[in-house]
């Protein structure tokens, strides 16, 4: 699911409508590029929520191709981002 759409301009979620999911268990992981999100790649908003409530996975637990000079895998899991 790209957050904003292809390049960021498409309203594919609300705030609260990702938060649901997040509690329910629909989705889990999301890759962010870290520090200021490019408007271009992802809503600010969304973005924003998911890194300041769901924790960052370490990339050797998930895939050598990504760093923290690239994305930024994060993990919403249960007991996790639900606030």
């Amino acid at each position: 699911m790209a957050m904003g759409g292809f390049i960021g301009s498409d309203p594919t979620l609300t705030l609260s409508q990702l938060r649901k999911y997040v509690r329910q268990g629909q989705v889990r992981y999301f890759l962010v590029y870290p520090g200021q999100v490019p408007p271009r790649f992802a809503d600010p908003v969304l973005a924003g929520w998911v890194t300041a409530h769901c924790p960052v996975v370490k990339p050797a637990a998930f895939a050598a191709a990504f760093t923290q000079d690239a994305l930024v895998l994060h993990d919403c899991g249960p007991a996790k981002g639900s606030s």
